[in-house]
């Protein structure tokens, strides 16, 4: 038993270990496929449980805080663990999990021939017309029709035991010239399970065998009975010869014996035993995949439900909800598909050998499910998946515009029309029109599909928008479906008036096949009708365009599965006639009363007399010279002839050739399958070999020509034909069950596996049962949902820790509202809690999704979680019995040492440095209502680097966002703890001197009055301050950080020292420097989108203030050499050097008139080329404190593709400062311009 930790290694692995394809964009969790209930080879241990409706605790016994799951299956084991080798699997069945096999397409498109030669081309049905069910051969009675089918089969079947010829090469050349190395690699070493054919024989001897002292008995009545005939002249009276003597005695000791075997034969294969399996295990399959849809639909619901439909709806927002929804139905493929691989597993076991060509041909029907699923994509919540699934039955039977199914039954129709309406011109004549009306009607109908797609195309579009676009696609795909439903309407009603025309006409036949088409299209039109109201007619919003269509793809997937399954149910009857066929044969040659004639007789009555009767001489004149003789040598018939009958052996069938083939070609133990596969390794070559050495064509022949002279029965003949017809079609599906006699092969020899070695005394029969294993739902508790529906859990009864399949744990992953915790936890172990599995393999976001009110999903890409983290997350729960209620609580500290960088461009970059998730949720369920109750927090805090080429430009430092149901979002930050490039620390320092206390203001950003996130600023105005010749000027410092969680994700900050315009100045006397930084970085993860802008200048300056009676004033003068640097993710990005001069002064007289002049020039590089230049000189006078007078001029220089282009401009302007100035002077001009139109 301990070897199944390394079968669940393998047949687990989808579940434990999905593919990283699977993980969804957007937030979304994607679902991992359910485990099978039963691993091969451990059917023998496991009991598979009907539902219950009252769940068990997974770890009773093991823990007092029980955890409650469905039960679905349970292995027990009576042996303890052993030790040593037995521990491992052989290495032979090891290395068949190594061999990968794909089916091939040309082997999986062969379907089950069958009797009636369905299933096949052309040229192989030709065969079945004259061998199969119904043919040629089947129905001949007379010598000439048995002559002219022969001929007829010799003429298709081409040259005897040459497989070039003929119908032969069709056959030879089904797998179309493939090969398949692989299956040469499956040897496990393994004998078979038994010789069923020679079991069969030895049953037979035995049957004889245990006939022997019954007719001792019988004949010693014989003997009696057989002495007075003697003597009366009744027996062997005219007899001359010992031979004829021995004859009649032996006639009648078989009449004597006969009725001692005359008793009906038992089913030795139990086929029907098999065939009840099979149709059981479709019937679970069928339920098991209607409970996987269902539980998808509900999954959906339940999702949709977590959405507020009041909020804001953005592109990201949408995107996510779609991604949502696909995660629901993600796992269905994967589900459906476990279900199939339990079934298939189910049909190759549980059958026994005989059984396997039924198990194969099913189990390869059932195959087809999965092969017709697909992939899951986003299309799948698409308006125009949903218009496929509509119209799918209408494509199906009229073809596509490159098929034109129906045009060809339509053509046929047509052409018999012609053929048996000559000579009434008139009436065909209108046939042909109408039909010309349908096939218009039809190619209507095709194009209004191809523009339904089209506009369906625009439905989805329109869902990503407004609402008012979406209604009006809606409407134009309403309008289109009621188009194209009227050319069906128009189809119909031709197709009617036909079959109506053709009454009492030569070809009144043909109505009813026109009647037919008209039906099949008015049910199709009725079934898009209702697909339009019940699907489309529904959608009213943009969450119905993308609930709908999944719904529907379920049903959809439902009813395929429901057709597929009841078509493998109905071939099996005819799969189960040919494996009956071969029973039958088998039973009628060892039948106990088939037996007593062709071998006791032979070789028990017979020898017996010969023996008893060797003193008789061998001819004689009269019977009465020797009847005393004869009289006294017959009372030791009965130990002669029982003598013989108690040595009876198997050697002594060995003649029954017929049973050899027939046992052989049904019989499908271990070794058989295995020698079989290795011929199927390359199929062309299986076929030829079989085709040159087919006896089964001589002996149709044969039985042909002794029937047509009256040599043999019409039983026996039809027994001939049908004994070729069988054994043509048993190559072909033999082989196009290839891959299936594969994959069963593997789980049989898994299934004789675990029938090795006896386990010692430690195995011996005991009243003690140990839990082995088990498969369960997933656990849930309150709001604590899995991402698996079925898991397995293995049991030491050493430890209390029960190991599980690997699945994830959701908690808060509903709904897309702000959350203290959203998490996905990977798990693999139940103890008295849920224990985290080892989580150094997963990104940051995939399992921290939800943190403190901010979305994780698309950060910290590329970072794996520290080792120390899986301590670092506690799940607690309890389940209060007498209360009915249960609570699952979640601790984390998390520590995350070192940098990690939240997003990065380039040159330029921002680092969570030493971050921490802290936090807390406690989710409590009572039976008392449906609510859930939710209490926690939850908490980042980190410090935020903002890099640039290498170099800290700001460090926010003691940052926090943190985050409560009752309290909302709050975030933790202190201006006082910005931390400047070492090159800037002077000027925080001198900030810090002079506004020690200043706090920044924290604000709620809002969309339409609905808060959507929190914006921090702190903003300090320009500020200079010098002392004598020395000082600092134009100093201003700001920062502002922004979250929104509606209606995108965003974060964004913004750091400012000073401005171009106004750079700082630092001076000693009238010599200093002079620059400025600007840093704007803005993050949306959702689109994938992130700005970055990097604005930096650095320079010399110069300058004087002065002051001297009613004048002062200031001059200074700077020189920078400026970067500007600028990058969207997917609208490229901008590299800038700029040269700037400034020149500035002021100066104020008296108090009265200001004078202030700037002039700036700015040469500019780009990376493309391009070279810009402008010059601005700016006046301004300010007079006492009502007016002031401003003049700009400005002269602009491009430098495009080697061409120059340059501009001047200037503008001057004059206003009053005093607001009652500036109203008096409005008026005034208001009265000017009205007295200017009264002149003119």
């Amino acid at each position: 038993m301990p070897r199944a930790n390394e079968l669940a290694d393998v047949y687990d692995r989808k579940s434990s270990n999905p593919s990283p394809s699977a993980d969804t964009a957007d937030g979304a969790d994607p679902r991992r496929p359910s485990v099978t209930r039963i691993l091969p080879g451990l059917r023998r241990f496991t009991w598979r449980l009907s539902p219950s409706a009252q769940k068990t605790a997974i770890n009773a016994g093991r823990s007092d805080k029980p955890l409650y799951v469905g039960l679905e299956s349970v292995s027990f084991m009576r042996a303890t663990h052993p030790t040593g080798p037995s521990k491992s699997l052989p290495s032979a069945i090891k290395d068949l999990f190594k061999v990968k096999l794909s089916p091939d397409a040309v082997i999986a498109d062969l379907s089950y021939w069958s009797s009636d030669g369905k299933g096949v081309s052309d040229d192989l049905r030709a065969l079945s017309d004259i061998v199969g069910s119904g043919g040629l051969l089947e129905t001949a009675r007379s010598p000439a029709d048995v002559k002219k089918a022969k001929d007829a089969l010799a003429l298709l079947w081409g040259t005897q035991n040459t497989p070039t010829s003929g119908v032969q090469a069709v056959l030879a050349g089904i797998a179309g010239g493939r090969t398949f190395d692989g299956l040469k690699k499956l040897r496990s070493g393994l004998a078979s399970g038994g010789a069923y054919c020679a079991k069969l024989k030895d049953d037979a001897a035995g049957v004889v065998k245990r006939k022997e002292m019954l007719v001792r008995a019988a004949l010693a009545d014989w003997l009696a009975g057989t002495d007075e005939a003697l003597l009366k002249a009744q027996l062997c009276a005219g007899t001359k010869t010992k031979d004829d003597v021995i004859d009649e005695l032996a006639r009648s000791i078989v009449a004597t014996v006969r009725p001692l075997f005359a008793e009906a034969s038992t089913d030795v294969s139990k086929l029907q035993e098999g065939v009840e399996k099979a149709r059981a295990a479709v019937a679970d399959l069928g339920a098991e995949i209607e409970a996987v849809i269902e539980r998808a639909r509900s999954r959906i619901f339940q999702f949709e439900a977590g959405y507020d439909k009041n909020m804001p709806w953005s592109a990201a927002r949408r995107a996510s909800f779609r991604a949502g929804i696909v995660a629901c139905v993600s796992s269905v493929k994967g589900d459906i598909e476990a279900a199939i691989s339990e079934t298939r597993q189910r049909l190759h076991v549980e059958l026994n050998s005989v059984a396997q060509g039924v198990a194969g041909h099913i189990s390869k029907a059932v195959a087809q499910i999965q092969e017709a699923q697909g992939g899951i994509s986003g299309d799948l919540v698409s308006v125009r998946t949903l218009v496929d699934v509509i119209l799918a039955g209408l494509e199906g039977y009229l073809g596509t515009a490159d098929t034109r199914k129906f045009e060809k039954v339509l053509g046929d129709l047509r052409a018999q029309a012609a053929k048996h309406l000559q000579g009434h011109t008139d009436l065909l004549d209108i046939v042909n029109e109408r039909l010309g009306l349908v096939e218009r009607a039809l190619e209507i109908t095709r194009t209004s599909v191809a523009t339904l797609r089209v506009l369906s195309k625009d439905v989805d579009e329109a869902s990503d928008q407004v609402e008012a676009r979406l209604l009006g696609a809606l409407e134009t795909v309403s309008g289109a479906f009621q188009g194209f439903g009227q050319s069906l309407e128009d189809a119909v009603r031709n197709l009617a008036a036909i079959g109506a025309d053709l009454i009492d006409t030569p070809a009144e036949f043909l109505a009813a096949k026109f009647t037919a088409a008209e039906n099949e299209i008015g049910k199709l039109l009725t079934s898009i009708s209702e697909g339009f109201a019940d699907e489309l007619a529904v959608i009213k919003n943009a969450t119905d365009a993308v609930v709908r269509p999944p719904l529907r793809w379920l049903d959809a997937k439902l009813a395929t599965t429901n057709a597929t399954l009841n078509a493998a149910t109905q071939d099996i009857a005819s799969i189960v006639a040919d494996a009956a066929a071969v029973l039958q044969t088998v039973q009628k040659e060892l039948a106990p009363e088939k037996l007593l004639d062709d071998y006791v007789e032979p070789l028990a009555i017979r020898p017996g007399l010969e023996v008893l009767l060797a003193p008789v001489p061998s001819d004689f004149d009269d019977f009465a010279d020797v009847i005393d003789l004869v009289r006294s040598r017959l009372t030791g018939v009965a130990g002669e002839v029982g003598q013989r009958m108690r040595t009876f052996s198997a050697e002594a069938l060995s003649g029954l050739e017929s049973v050899t083939k027939a046992c052989a070609e049904i019989f499908e133990g271990v070794a058989e399958a295995e020698a079989l596969l290795q011929k199927l390794a390359d199929p062309g070559a299986y076929l030829t070999e079989a085709l040159t050495n087919f006896p089964h064509y001589k002996a149709l022949v044969d039985a042909c020509e002794a029937f047509e002279q009256n040599r043999m029965t019409l039983e026996d003949y039809l027994q001939q034909v049908r004994n070729f017809d069988r054994s043509v079609r048993a190559l072909y599906n033999t082989v196009s069950r290839t891959f299936e006699t594969a994959q069963a092969y593997a789980d049989r020899v898994l299934d004789e596996v675990s029938r090795l070695g006896d386990g010692g005394l430690l195995a011996a029969p005991s009243n003690i049962l140990k839990l082995y294993s088990a498969v369960t739902s997933a656990p849930e508790i309150a709001a604590l949902k899995a991402d698996i529906d079925r898991i397995r859990s293995a049991y030491d009864e050493v430890s209390d820790i029960i190991d599980t399949t690997q699945a994830s744990a959701l908690f808060g992953r509903l709904g897309d509202e702000l959350k203290a915790l959203g998490l996905s936890i990977p798990f693999d172990k139940i103890g008295d809690r849920i224990l985290p599995a080892n989580l150094e393999n997963f990104e940051i976001g995939k399992v921290f999704r939800n943190f403190g009110g901010a979305s994780l999903d698309r950060l910290f890409k590329g970072y794996k979680i520290p080792s120390n983290v899986r301590d670092a997350v506690r799940i607690t729960h309890d389940f209060d019995q007498k209360e009915a209620r249960a609570w699952v609580q979640i601790d984390v500290k998390a520590p995350f040492p070192g940098r990690r960088s939240l997003f990065s461009l380039d040159v330029f970059k921002a680092d969570f440095v030493d971050m921490e998730l802290s936090g807390r949720v406690r989710l409590e369920a009572s039976k008392d209502g449906d609510e859930i109750t939710r209490t926690g927090h939850g908490r980042i805090g980190t410090v935020i680097d903002t890099v640039v080429a290498g170099q800290s430009m700001v460090r926010l430092e003691k940052f926090g966002l943190n985050f409560s149901k009752e309290g909302g979002l709050q975030v933790e930050f202190d201006p006082k703890n910005i931390r400047l490039n070492p090159q800037f620390k002077f000027i925080q320092d001198f900030l810090a001197s002079i506004f020690p206390d200043q706090i920044g203001g924290m604000t709620i950003v809002k969309d339409n009055g609905m808060p959507v996130g929190l914006e921090h600023q702190f903003a300090m105005p320009f500020l200079s301050a010098n002392a004598g010749t020395s000082g600092i000027q134009n100093l201003s410092l700001n920062n502002r950080f922004k979250l929104v969680a509606f209606p995108d994700f965003m974060l964004a900050n913004r750091f400012g020292l000073s401005t171009m315009e106004r750079p700082f100045i630092f001076s000693i006397f009238v010599i200093g420097g002079a620059g400025h930084v600007q840093v704007e970085s803005e993050y949306r993860p959702f689109r994938d989108e992130l700005t970055v802008l990097v604005d930096a200048s650095a320079g010399g300056s110069a300058a004087l203030a002065v002051a001297f009676a009613a004048f002062s004033g200031q001059v200074f003068i700077t020189l920078s050499g400026m970067l500007n640097y600028r990058k969207t993710i997917g609208r490229g990005s901008g590299l800038t050097i700029s040269m700037v001069l400034v020149i500035a002064g002021h100066v104020d007289v008296a108090g009265i008139v200001t004078v202030g002049v700037t002039f700036t020039l700015r040469l500019t590089y780009q990376d493309n080329g391009q070279i810009d230049a402008n010059g601005t000189l700016s006046v301004e006078i300010r007079i006492s404190e009502f007016f002031k007078l401003k003049a700009r001029g400005q002269a602009k220089y491009k430098l495009r593709g080697g061409r120059s282009e340059a501009s001047i401009s200037t503008v001057t302007s004059g206003e009053f400062e005093d607001p009652e100035l500036q109203n008096k002077a409005r008026k005034l001009q208001d009265a000017a311009k009205k007295l200017e139109e009264a002149m003119n």
